[in-house]
């Protein structure tokens, strides 16, 4: 890792260090400022700038889980603490409704004179990732006057899938048109030679200062003016090919765009929003609103502009999640092994009369990768438990040394560790080879507390799949090493390297000879359309078009052989992985379950 990522981190882990106590969030000052309390905390853009920023958050902790907000201020002598900007009083209000809330204090602004517009793309960056490194995956951008220009450039040129709408207060005008405005043409053009000259003869430092006294729109009248700029900057600013024209820019955002602005407002004209949002020919959603008798900074109505913002959060899917409780238990099995796992719950406590769900990883998986974070999350957020469990065959280690019949033993202590804690339904999940573990158990235990499994992805034929991917010639030589070495008890790896070298990517695993035998040989008990089809209890199997281990034909084949099944195929596009189908795939899980009545 390179000094600056070094740096980075190093200033976010502290940041977030003083977020992991409730209790400590709560001393700071809740009590002067009820809903809310700030801290002011500093991050590290990439290139190893500080930017100073006030993270203003609920009283009663972060929820990760709720989208958090990223707030940009305006004018080149703008500030985050300010009482005339929305990154102050906008972000008092979404921390009060829940959510947490970074304003920067932009180095563009800082620096202005000297800085170009991409300082303030790399500034928000750096609290994006904050939030990211917060565990908070979905970011809303506010910009409250030239911040809006700020924001719309991240967008534009980040690409930021993190990113999931976009909100400007008194949006920003086409910078090179509203200077021009101001200035007069002739005086405009006159500058814009000056600047270029300067840069042409190798000198983009120089000096540019304007002062003025606009007598027209776009400008208020009695109003002066002066900037001081590089002749570098000031172009960047507000040259003719800045990029600082939000009509242009907002013509490449995807993400929802609200736009709001006072019609009393002496830099935000009312037909500018209809020209904004009629720019956004991209923008899946854009709505405007404007309001009566309201200027520049909304003195005269901000619980109104607050309520307005998080009801229409809220409408495009990003309002409060409910909070989920986290925590790490163990169960233990009949011969005295230990196992570890993580336990997602509602944060008001849980409901022992639902039914809990205990969660498998798949092939090489953890209890902390593969789906059972997401999952484990939306359950919780629904009102049930879940455990993500850690079993012997957990990791690259478990499954390069543990054979298949050990997983029977392992599940058996977690139902037991469920009963023990009052729950008398279990709902078992199985990721790709975690549904073939379940299965294997399913059938070796009988266990009434089990009332239904999901599997995700499920696992293929075994044996066949690797039969498929290598051929049956060389399938049949892993085999014989393998029976050689479990025969001559020795602890023979079996592994690619033992396939002719144009196969080697097709088989990029590697286990030990009884293992390998356990779940790939031609007597293995993975021949999973075999095996469910002995369960006796309701099945739902769900996975997508670009998942190559389950196609849909087999997927079909384990529903028609799994009795009383169902199965949900996502044609639009959904990997093995179902990231990206997340939201999808727990509503289909808990809307089968709630209609099973488990």
């Amino acid at each position: 890792m390179g000094q600056q990522a070094m740096n980075r981190l190093y200033v976010i882990l502290i940041a977030i260090a003083g977020l992991g106590s409730a209790a400590a969030i709560e001393a700071a000052d809740a009590s002067a400022t009820p809903g809310y309390t700030r801290q002011i905390i500093s991050l590290t853009t990439d290139d190893g700038r500080d930017v100073p920023a006030v993270l203003t958050i609920p009283t009663d902790g972060v929820n990760p889980y709720t989208a958090g907000f990223v707030h940009h201020h305006g004018g080149p002598g703008g500030h985050p603490i300010s009482h005339q900007g929305a990154p102050r009083f906008f972000a008092e209000g979404a921390a009060k409704a829940g959510y947490a809330n970074v304003s920067v204090l932009s180095n563009h602004s800082r620096w202005y004179p000297n800085a170009k517009m991409e300082t303030a793309v790399a500034d928000i960056k750096a609290a994006v990732d904050f939030l990211d490194d917060y565990g908070i995956d979905d970011v809303l951008l506010t910009g409250h006057s030239l911040g809006g220009v700020r924001i719309a450039r991240y967008m534009t040129e980040s690409g930021d899938s993190r990113v999931k709408a976009m909100i400007q207060f008194a949006p920003t005008r086409n910078m090179p048109e509203w200077m021009r405005g101001g200035m007069g043409r002739n005086a405009y053009a006159a500058l814009i030679e000056e600047a270029q000259g300067w840069i042409d003869r190798g000198e983009p430092g120089h000096r540019i200062v304007t002062h003025f006294e606009p007598e027209s729109p776009p400008w208020p009248s009695g109003v002066k003016v002066a900037y001081s700029h590089t002749a570098e900057t000031f172009l960047d600013w507000w040259g003719p090919d800045a990029n600082t024209y939000n009509t242009r820019l907002i013509t490449q955002i995807q993400q929802p765009i609200l736009l709001l602005a006072g019609d009393k407002d002496v830099f935000v004209y009312p037909e500018y929003l209809k020209e904004l949002k009629a720019a956004a020919t991209e923008s899946s959603r854009v709505d405007t609103i404007l309001y009566e008798n309201v200027t520049h900074a909304f003195p005269e109505n901000r619980a109104q502009v607050i309520a307005d913002t998080l009801a229409w959060v809220e409408d495009i899917g990003y309002g409060p999640k409910p909070a989920v409780s986290t925590d790490l238990v163990d169960a233990e099995t009949a011969s005295g092994r230990k196992m570890s796992g993580v336990l997602y719950a509602p944060a008001s406590g849980e409901d022992v009369s639902k039914p809990i769900f205990l969660l498998l990883h798949g092939w090489s998986g953890d209890a902390l990768w593969s789906s059972n974070h997401w999952l484990g999350v939306r359950l919780a957020q629904a009102g049930y438990s879940a455990i993500a469990m850690r079993v012997r065959v957990s990791g690259r280690r478990g499954i390069t040394s543990q054979t298949l019949d050990t997983i029977v033993e392992d599940l058996g202590a977690w139902s037991d560790f469920t009963s023990s804690q009052g729950y008398s339904s279990i709902v078992a999940e199985g990721h790709s080879a975690g549904g073939i573990w379940w299965t294997t158990y399913l059938n070796d235990r009988d266990d009434p507390t089990i009332k239904g499994v999901v599997y995700l992805a499920p696992t293929r034929n075994m044996a066949d799949a690797l039969i498929g991917w290598i051929g049956q010639e060389a399938y049949e030589d892993l085999v014989q090493h393998a029976n050689t070495a479990v025969a001559e008890d020795r602890k023979l790896m079996i592994s690619n390297d033992l396939l002719p070298h144009e196969l080697r990517d097709r088989f990029p695993f590697f286990q030990y000879a009884d293992a390998f035998l356990s779940y790939w040989g031609p007597h293995a008990r993975t021949i999973h359309t075999d095996e469910v089809g002995k369960l006796q209890i309701p099945v739902l199997s769900i996975a997508g078009s670009e998942d190559a281990l389950v196609p849909l034909d087999y997927l079909k084949r384990f529903d028609a052989a799994a009795g009383d099944s169902e199965y949900r195929y996502y044609d639009d596009g959904a990997p093995h992985s179902l990231q990206g189908w997340e939201d999808r795939t727990a509503a289909d899980v808990i809307s089968w379950v709630e209609l099973q009545g488990f």
